[in-house]
């Protein structure tokens, strides 16, 4: 239950990161059933991306590796940790 309550706060945050950009990005989110989320979304091919992270709306983000689009789908793995965690790019 605390898993799917993470997850659905991942989704929120992605949500309201998404409306913040001038250009929407279509985003998956997917959750294997043990201790990971995979975040995937169709980037711009030769665009970085970096994802960041946070377990508190009030802390600052911490930023996560770059990953640079090589084709026109990229996706990332986040291990699933106690509490929530938000995630925007």
């Amino acid at each position: 239950m605390n898993r799917l309550f993470a997850v659905s706060l991942c989704v929120a945050a992605l949500v309201r990161a998404a409306c913040a950009t001038t250009a929407p990005i279509d985003c998956s989110i997917s959750f294997d059933g043990t201790n990971t989320v995979r975040i995937g979304w169709y980037p711009y091919p030769g665009k970085s991306y970096v994802i960041q992270t946070t377990t508190n709306l009030a802390q600052p983000w911490q930023n996560g590796a770059a990953l640079t689009a090589t084709n026109n789908l990229l996706s990332c793995p986040f291990p699933v940790l106690s509490g929530a965690r938000f995630f925007r790019w």
